[in-house]
């Protein structure tokens, strides 16, 4: 489903200087609802080169706000011909108004992405992912209430209303995960919004599931440090030696994964698709059948 598209792309620029370089996109959600597969996707590309860093989280974070535009610049290669970043805390609700601002304020021609995925199976995900990082300890009934954050970033309406309000029809490109994961049309009318060629959809995605082992408090800290990106160089054995080490499979573990598969409250249900039904009237089409 598209809110805005256009097939011009990113203006040519000269490189006989080296000038500070913006991102000519943003993919700002949703949270587990395939962000990261889009960002590895689209950096495998000959016309993409993308940071290292795939959260920057500039918008939001005030320490890297505070470091200005020149820090952000510099994750973003000048010679690129297309380069952007994919931070799905940009529509957070909590902190939507304040990104889309700053957004508009520093980047007023950028292309945005945002990836909705059918908001029942996107908490439920993101409820296992916080398990597996041993950072959620409930079973899911008693954390997938109405107000927590598994169900507010399932509610797209609120999350996106900042930026349907400031940015024009074509700056904003909003696809459903399973036309992206499917080959249901996504990814071709992602590379067309960015001025890209047409490619081949790539086939694999980085969305764990269920059958992924807990982690450790220490692959959460080498996570949280960006510690983990440098371990991929490591030989193989070593590699595996450091899974043991980082994981877990406790029956307690299993059973908060089993969990996920429970009942969500006819209350969150409710809230949830009544948000859901203000965005589809926006976009004028239905998103899924419910």
């Amino acid at each position: 489903v598209q809110h805005g598209h256009s097939s011009c792309g990113p203006t040519s620029r000269s490189h006989e200087v080296s000038v500070p370089r913006n991102p000519d996109f943003l993919i700002i959600g949703a949270m587990k609802a395939g962000t990261t597969s889009l960002f590895r996707w689209l950096g495998r590309l000959e016309d993409v080169e993308l940071p290292a860093t795939k959260e920057i989280h500039f918008f939001f974070d005030e320490e890297r706000w505070s470091k200005g535009m020149g820090w952000y610049q510099s994750f973003f290669d000048d010679d690129a011909t297309v380069t952007g970043e994919a931070s799905p805390g940009y529509t957070d609700p909590d902190r939507a108004a304040l990104c889309a601002s700053r957004i508009l304020d520093t980047l007023p021609d950028v292309r945005l992405i945002f990836l909705a995925r059918n908001p029942i199976d996107r908490l439920r995900s993101h409820y296992r992912h916080w398990v597996q990082r041993g950072r959620e300890r409930r079973p899911f009934p008693e954390a997938a209430t109405v107000g927590s954050t598994y169900v507010t970033r399932s509610m797209y309406w609120r999350s996106l209303q900042p930026y349907l309000e400031r940015f024009t029809d074509d700056q904003l490109l909003i696809v459903r995960f399973d036309d992206l994961i499917e080959d249901g049309g996504a990814w071709e009318s992602i590379l067309s919004h960015l001025g890209l060629p047409p490619h081949p959809r790539p086939t694999d995605n980085q969305n764990p599931t269920e059958a992924l082992r807990g982690y450790s408090k220490l692959f959460d800290r080498l996570a949280t440090g960006g510690a983990l990106a440098r371990l991929e160089f490591l030989p193989r054995p070593l590699k595996r030696a450091g899974a043991k080490l980082m994981t877990s499979d406790s029956r307690r573990y299993q059973e908060l994964i089993a969990s996920s598969r429970d009942d969500v409250a006819v209350q969150v249900q409710e809230e949830l698709w009544n948000d859901i039904a203000k965005l589809e009237a926006e976009l004028g089409t239905t998103l899924w059948h419910r």
